[in-house]
């Protein structure tokens, strides 16, 4: 094979080399995603058309998805890289029998794996056999136990279906940053036409690739921003939980910046961010509430994430001819980015009316905002990520409807808890539960937590223990929970990544009491988490609390209720927590 042949074009050859014969075996060693990736779905599919018999030994070994061996242990590459790696092997025959799968896993550190390997072929291996089943044809056991109805509800996607994944730049360094100034500081160079292109690329430290020229941004840039104040294209962005920064928002400087869905975020606006798979072994934790656009991996180490705006401002994209409802505006014109279909379901679920604009009192109405709240309470409880671990790693968060309306609202007023934290728009986050120890404006080095203190001078640090401290350091946050500085959100440890992403930045007193507001809301958020589940669990736990039978009285009696206050769809009567 000439050099510049990569393994996908071998693969593909000599599967096509066996399907013209009409028989053959292929083995290849190759990196493990398609095993499982959901992407791949197309490609398994195809390859149970080529072949009666698949076998895969997955080696695992990825470092990218964190994972870690089910007894326990480190779990370490047969090569040196991060991408975890697979044997397949894939038999042809003439007869025309049904595809048989099989799948077996290999475990451990490099050298156990090496020994396994040597003493055992493909007779001495026991192959489990698996279902490859529709829509996914999954390479590997998929555990549908206690599924329950899950693929009957709602995906995320289908309930807000006006949704994009996060801004792409290819160059954070240059259009981000914590101060709006600095930013504009950097374009103010690049659009300087006195400076030849490569001493600005000097400048900046900027990289040039197949689709991104220096000279062609500057000029298109120049012409975009010509006769305007440059803090005009300064926007907020979540870039990571709790961590607000800005973005120089432009196409000319932006590789993708997913103008027809963020745009809707620079009005009065909320959202959420999750991914449509969650591939880091430490399960799902994938989603964040916002009010600003997001970056692609706002809410994941690993996984791309997707942003779901709750209101649609017109003249933004296709907002404007968008079948979603029959709704009229609301604040500035807005109209919910929310299916009618769930949102009645909801209704009726819950026996309330629904208000286009802002929450209801959910004593007779609620609102977009309600809904919003009720699915980021329902994606908040440990029991719903637990048992639903398998599926939330293929697709969309599915949203079930409440068996029982006060469940329904209970729900509703828990995910309003969570999204004032998440929000940072509690009037708890002035209280704070830590204790800064140290000099005015501390420089953070290496962060650490040891003893209920978070260090920002940790001597040394554990990185397979969370980063906990070996040695105490000189200054820092006392009375930090060592739940609290291991809470993890999409695969980030909140407490740590936040001043991690800081080393060698001087912290002001704003920074200081922002860090101490993130302590307050992880603490309330594993509280609130907690108590999600008491409140399914009063009601019949997972699954039976969704999906079960109101007490006919119950309903009979809210249905009368709602109905003597009946009118059309429109805007209810304000209340006090309406528009925010």
């Amino acid at each position: 094979w000439p050099p510049y042949a990569s393994c996908s074009s071998r693969f593909i050859i000599e599967i096509g080399s066996i399907d013209t014969s009409g028989a053959g075996a292929h083995g290849f060693v190759s990196n493990h995603g398609y095993v499982d990736n959901p992407t791949f779905r197309g490609m398994r599919w195809s390859l149970m058309q080529s072949f009666q018999r698949i076998r895969v030994l997955d080696l695992h070994g990825n470092t990218l998805k964190k994972e870690v061996p089910p007894s326990g242990g480190r779990d370490v590459n047969v090569f040196d890289i991060r991408q975890g790696v697979a044997i397949g092997l894939f038999t042809k025959t003439p007869r025309n029998s049904r595809t048989a799968v099989f799948h077996n896993d290999l475990w451990g550190e490099r050298r156990a794996k090496y020994r396994w390997l040597l003493r055992h072929d493909d007779r001495q291996t026991r192959w489990p056999r698996v279902e490859a089943a529709p829509p996914f044809y999954l390479f590997e056991p998929f555990e549908n136990s206690g599924a329950d109805g899950y693929s009957e509800w709602s995906r995320t996607n289908e309930i807000m279906p006006v949704n994009v994944t996060g801004v792409v730049t290819a160059r954070d360094k240059f259009v981000i940053d914590l101060e709006p100034s600095d930013l504009i500081r950097r374009i103010r160079t690049f659009v300087d036409m006195e400076l030849g292109d490569a001493d600005v690329k000097e400048r900046l430290g900027l990289r040039e690739n197949y689709a991104w020229r220096v000279a062609t941004a500057r000029q298109d840039l120049a012409a975009a921003t010509r006769g305007k104040d440059l803090g005009e294209f300064v926007a907020k962005i979540l870039y990571r939980p709790f961590d607000h920064r800005f973005i120089f928002w432009d196409p000319s400087v932006v590789w993708r910046p997913r103008l027809n869905v963020m745009a809707h975020m620079l009005g009065e606006n909320v959202g959420i961010s999750t991914t449509r798979t969650v591939e880091i072994g430490t399960g799902f934790s994938h989603v964040f509430a916002t009010r600003a656009m997001t970056q692609h991996h706002t809410v994941s180490l690993k996984e791309v994430n997707y942003l779901f705006p709750l209101y649609l401002h017109p003249g933004v994209g296709k907002s404007g001819v968008l079948p979603l409802a029959p709704w009229p505006k609301g604040r500035h014109g807005r109209r919910p980015n929310l299916d009618p279909g769930f949102v009645d379901r909801l209704a009726e679920a819950a026996v309330l009316r629904f208000v286009p604009d802002g929450t209801g009192d959910l004593r007779d109405t609620f609102g977009p905002e309600d809904v919003l709240a009720y699915i980021y309470a329902v994606f908040h409880s440990p029991g719903y990520r637990k048992r639903y671990e398998a599926h939330l790693r293929l697709d969309f968060p599915r949203v079930p409807l409440p068996g029982r309306a006060k469940l329904g609202r209970k729900l509703m007023k828990a995910g309003h808890e969570l999204l004032s934290y998440h929000l940072m728009e509690s009037p708890d986050l002035d209280y704070p539960l830590t204790d800064y120890a140290g000099p005015r404006a501390p420089m953070v080095g290496r962060v650490g937590w040891s003893n209920g203190t978070v260090w920002l001078d940790a001597a040394a640090t554990k990185a397979r223990q969370r980063h906990r401290a070996t040695k105490p350091g000189q200054y820092g946050f006392h009375g930090v929970r060592e739940d609290v500085w291991d809470f993890q959100i999409g695969g980030y440890q909140v407490c740590h990544k936040w001043l991690k992403d800081r080393k060698g930045r001087t912290l002001s007193d704003d920074d200081i009491a922002h860090y101490q507001k993130i302590v307050v809301a992880v603490t309330e958020t594993i509280s609130i988490m907690a108590a999600i589940d008491g409140v399914v669990e009063h009601f019949g736990g997972w699954p039976g609390a969704f999906g079960g039978e109101r007490e006919s009285a119950e309903k009979a009696a809210d249905l009368a209720k709602v109905a003597e206050s009946q009118v059309n769809y429109g805007p209810g009567e304000p209340t006090k927590d309406a528009g925010r």
